[in-house]
């Protein structure tokens, strides 16, 4: 992982923090988050192409601002409730992008395609915070949620019982304690495979 696990984790709880502990809602960050890092890296690419890296920083930061809101508009449409309930918190979509991607840095941060880099760090960060997502609504009200255009519909699991629940892990402490753990699995995984490969 190029970027440091710190920045990993900033950027998973910039969303999830001020996010309700449902997992619709964090659907509809992600959605954000990878759709600014995909339009980021794409004007990126071209602002490479034409040569304006004096202009580069000002113009992706506008840009990306301006894909959030555009962004947003989409899920008025969609669902009115869920764009209301998210408030603000989508905003927070191209901080996620920032420091996760190499959006504002120099080209000699990188070694590889910049798109190859920035959506593999997406995609890392999508999957993490889908696994801190699903398992912190699960022990928190035992359920399972997903976007509609009237709002989010909730699933109940049938074999958890009332008592066997903590709304601990709905708290922003429960997020942290949750992040901190599946980060420190994908490290240790990550790791191990590094030491697999050297093996072979």
């Amino acid at each position: 992982m190029k970027k440091s696990i710190f920045m990993f984790t900033t950027a998973i709880l910039s969303f999830i923090v001020p996010l309700p502990s449902r997992f619709a809602y964090t659907i509809i960050m992600l959605v954000a988050v990878n759709f600014v890092m995909l339009s980021g890296t794409a004007l990126k690419m071209f602002i490479e192409k034409l040569n304006l890296a004096n202009l580069e920083n000002v113009l992706m930061i506008v840009f990306m601002l301006s894909m959030t809101i555009l962004y947003k508009q989409f899920v008025i449409l969609f669902s009115p409730i869920i764009a209301l309930t998210m408030g603000f918190a989508i905003y927070l979509a191209p901080a996620s992008a920032f420091l996760t991607g190499h959006i504002l840095e120099p080209k000699g941060n990188y070694k590889y395609n910049i798109f190859a880099v920035n959506m593999r760090n997406s995609g890392i960060l999508t999957g993490i915070a889908v696994i801190v997502s699903i398992i912190r609504e699960f022990l928190a009200y035992g359920s399972f949620s997903l976007p509609f255009r009237d709002g989010i519909h909730i699933f109940k699991y049938p074999f958890i019982k009332t008592s066997t629940l903590s709304f601990f892990f709905s708290t922003i402490s429960g997020a942290f304690i949750l992040t901190g753990l599946a980060v420190a699995m994908f490290v240790f995984i990550n790791k191990r495979i590094e030491i697999v490969r050297r093996k072979d």
